[in-house]
C-alpha cells in the first residue's frame, strides 16, 4: 500500500483459504514489523440438534445432549410419529438437504437430498408424510412445498409458490397452513398435504414466521407486541375457540416467539438479542405466567432455537449454535 494515498501498489493475492468459512469470520489482522507473521483471529458457528428430557407440561427440560455428530450445519424441525427420530436439516453433503435420525443412535438417513435446497422437515398431521420446502441454491426463498413418503419413495409436489417462508402443521387439528410474501405482507393459507391449497387466512400481524406457527391444537401467534406493560399477545384459534388475549407484565425486553409446548398452553420465546450476556429461553404459559427455560452457561452452545416437543411429551428437540474463537498465526507467507 502507499502509506500516503492508501492505494494498492499492486495486485491483492491469496495468503490462505479455509473450509467452513460461509459460517465463519476473519478479523483483527496484524503483520510484524519485518513483515514475516501475521497473526488472525479466526471465528465460526456451527449448529447441531440436541435432544433433551422434557418434563410434564414442557415447562422444564433436563439431560441435554448432542444428537447430530459432525463438523457441518444442522438444525432440528420436527420429530417421526412415534417419537423415536428427530427430522433436521443438514448441509453436509454440500447443499442443503432431509434427514432423519434415531434419537440413539449416530447413524442417519437421507429423505430428500439432491442438488437444490431441502430445508425445513415436518409431519403431515396423518403421520404419512414429510413435507418439506425446496428453492434453489443461493436463494433464500422457497417456490416449491413437496411431500415423501415417511419410510422412503420419490418426492411429490404439494404446492408452488414465489415466496414461501414456512409451513406449519397441527397434528390434533389436522390442518396445515403455508407463509408466503405476496406484494410485501406475509400471507398465511390453508393446505392440504395431498390436495394442495384451500383458503386464505385473515392477515396475522405477527411480522415474520420464521420458525413455528401452528401448535398441535391448531392455535397460533397473531399479534406480539412490547410495550410499557409488558410482553402483550393475542391467540387465534383456526378449529373456532375464543380469540385469546395474555400480558405478561413481568417481560420488559423484546422478544421473538419460537415456537408452540405440547398441549398448546405455552408458547417459547427467546430474547430479541442472542447476543446479550444473559440471554435466555422462555416457557410463557397462556395463562400470563413465565418461567426461564434455557439460560446461556446452562448449556454448551451460544444460543438455543426453535424447540420442539416429540409427540409424546417426553422429549424437545432444539438446535444450538456453538461458536469458537482462535488465534491462528501464519508464517512464510
Amino acid at each position: 500500500m502507499d502509506t500516503a494515498t492508501g492505494r494498492p501498489l499492486g495486485q491483492a493475492r491469496r495468503i490462505t483459504q479455509w473450509s467452513t468459512f460461509a459460517s465463519g469470520q476473519l478479523d483483527d489482522v496484524n503483520v510484524t514489523a519485518d513483515g514475516k507473521t501475521l497473526v488472525v483471529r479466526k471465528g465460526h458457528a456451527q449448529g447441531d440438534v440436541y435432544v433433551a428430557d422434557l418434563e410434564p407440561g414442557g415447562k422444564a427440560v433436563k439431560k441435554p445432549r448432542r444428537l447430530t455428530i459432525d463438523e457441518n450445519d444442522d438444525a432440528a424441525w420436527g420429530w417421526t410419529a412415534d417419537s423415536r427420530a428427530v427430522l433436521f436439516e443438514s448441509n453436509r453433503n454440500g447443499s442443503w438437504d432431509i434427514f432423519k435420525q434415531d434419537i440413539d443412535h449416530t447413524e442417519v438417513e437421507a429423505l430428500a437430498a439432491t442438488v437444490e435446497q431441502e430445508h425445513h422437515p415436518q409431519l403431515s398431521p396423518n403421520g404419512n408424510w414429510v413435507l418439506y420446502l425446496v428453492s434453489k441454491r443461493g436463494r433464500d426463498r422457497s417456490t416449491r412445498l413437496l411431500r415423501v413418503p415417511v419410510g422412503g419413495g420419490p418426492p411429490e409436489l404439494v404446492l408452488m409458490g414465489e415466496k414461501i417462508k414456512n409451513f406449519s402443521c397441527a397434528r390434533e387439528a389436522n390442518l396445515c397452513v403455508v407463509a408466503e410474501e405476496v406484494e410485501g405482507k406475509q400471507i398465511l393459507t390453508t393446505f392440504d398435504p395431498l390436495k394442495g391449497r384451500g383458503e386464505k387466512l385473515p392477515q396475522s400481524d405477527y411480522p415474520n414466521f420464521g420458525r413455528g406457527i401452528l401448535s398441535p391444537q391448531g392455535r397460533l401467534i397473531e399479534k406480539m407486541t412490547q410495550g410499557p406493560e409488558g410482553l402483550h399477545i393475542r391467540v387465534r384459534s383456526l378449529t373456532g375457540e375464543p380469540v385469546k388475549e395474555i400480558t405478561y407484565r413481568n417481560l420488559t425486553k423484546e422478544y421473538s416467539f419460537k415456537g408452540w409446548s405440547l398441549n398448546g398452553k405455552a408458547i417459547y420465546i427467546t430474547d430479541a438479542s442472542p447476543f446479550e450476556s444473559d440471554f435466555t429461553v422462555l416457557y410463557a404459559g397462556l395463562d400470563g405466567h413465565s418461567q426461564v427455560l434455557w439460560k446461556r452457561g446452562t448449556s454448551p452452545g451460544h444460543s438455543f432455537d426453535y424447540p420442539i416437543p416429540s409427540p409424546d411429551g417426553r422429549y424437545l428437540a432444539f438446535t444450538v449454535v456453538t461458536y469458537e474463537i482462535n488465534a491462528w498465526m501464519l508464517e512464510n507467507f
